[in-house]
């Protein structure tokens, strides 16, 4: 499923400037793209299918299926709305499914969406992507454990400017790991 969803329109940076230079105990702007840089390694190392499986600000995706499944779970969250459900009719022209024809249960984890009652998916073309699901995801505040887990993150690139090999260092701080876990929605 992860291979499968794309980011349309990205979310903020969930990091602030100020706030991680003065955790690193740095003044001076010289470092700032340095900084800027291990913050967005961060973020992408926490955020989205490649990190916990989770949208840290709000952004918008589309899952791509080739046909309509009984229910459709959007492992990736956590899910703030439905935009669009559209699919290839048999003529190959993109139809929208209307509102009604569907509900969304977005208090469950994962959200998910189902036909409306007496409703069922329409037919669709035999095609890769025929049906996409667009959503919002995220939130307008990063949890505390996800922030500090990525300025963990940067505090231990800004120290570490090489690869870790034998100097006996951990390749990521432990509490880094700790911190993510719970928030983990699949195995990396």
């Amino acid at each position: 499923m992860w291979q499968r969803l794309t980011c349309s329109q990205p979310g903020a940076a969930a990091l602030d400037l100020a706030t991680v230079k003065a955790n690193l105990r740095v003044d001076e702007a010289t470092e700032d793209a340095t900084i800027t840089a291990l913050m967005a390694a961060a973020q992408r190392m926490v955020e989205g299918p490649t990190g916990c499986g989770l949208a840290l600000k709000t952004s918008t995706w589309v899952l791509s299926l080739d046909s309509w499944p009984a229910q459709i779970d959007l492992e990736f969250g956590p899910v703030a709305s439905i935009t669009s459900l559209t699919y290839l009719d048999a003529g190959g022209a993109r139809q929208t499914v209307a509102g009604s024809d569907y509900l969304v249960d977005l208090t469950c984890r994962p959200a998910r969406i189902v036909p409306a009652w007496g409703k069922s998916w329409p037919a669709t073309r035999e095609q890769p992507g025929s049906v996409l699901i667009t959503y919002v995801a995220g939130a307008a505040t990063v949890p505390a454990d996800l922030t500090a887990a990525m300025t963990l993150l940067v505090a231990h690139w800004f120290a570490n400017r090489e690869a870790v090999a034998d100097s006996g260092l951990a390749p990521l701080p432990i509490g880094v790991e700790a911190l993510l876990g719970p928030h983990r929605r699949h195995a990396l």
